[in-house]
Order: structure tokens, then sequence, then C-alpha cells
């Protein structure tokens, strides 16, 4: 599963479509509801398999008590992260 931080749009969106369509499970994170479920619907729409997680990554109290806060596992098989960076 890889997990993509800024995904409701542009380089986010664009990682998370071009990762699904690679074949990797997506979790979608992003504050914008709305523009998420858009994101995961259209990924879901070519086969996808793709999960959506309304969150504030910015929030310091958000990574330990929502959605992301759940164990991950070690070793084969874990998670990759790739964060949507803003432009500098």
């Amino acid at each position: 599963m890889a997990v993509v931080t800024g995904a409701s749009s542009g380089m986010g969106a664009a990682t998370a479509r071009r990762l699904a369509e690679l074949g990797a499970a997506v979790a979608v994170v992003a504050r914008r509801q709305e523009k998420l479920e858009a994101l995961a619907a259209d990924i879901a729409s070519t086969g996808g398999k793709v999960l959506s997680l309304p969150v504030d990554v910015t929030d310091r109290a958000c990574p330990r008590s929502g959605p992301l806060a759940q164990p991950g596992g070690r070793g084969p098989g874990r998670a990759r992260f790739f964060r949507a960076c803003p432009e500098a």
C-alpha cells in the first residue's frame, strides 16, 4: 500500500493515480474530503484499489489519534510513503 499525502490535487493526485496505474493499492490523504472522494472514485473506476482518508497531517494531534495512527508492520510488505511537497 502506498500512502500519498496532499493527494487532493496537483502532484499528490497525479502521484496517487500513477501508483494505482502501476498496480499499487493507494491510500489518499488530504484535508479536502470532497476532492479526495472524487479522486478515489476516479481511481476505483479504472480498477484501482483506493482508500480515502480526510486528514490534516499538519495537525500534531491528528497522526496520533486519527486514521493514520494505526500501527504499521515491519519487514516485507510494509507500506512506502510518498509525500507530495508544495513547490519551493
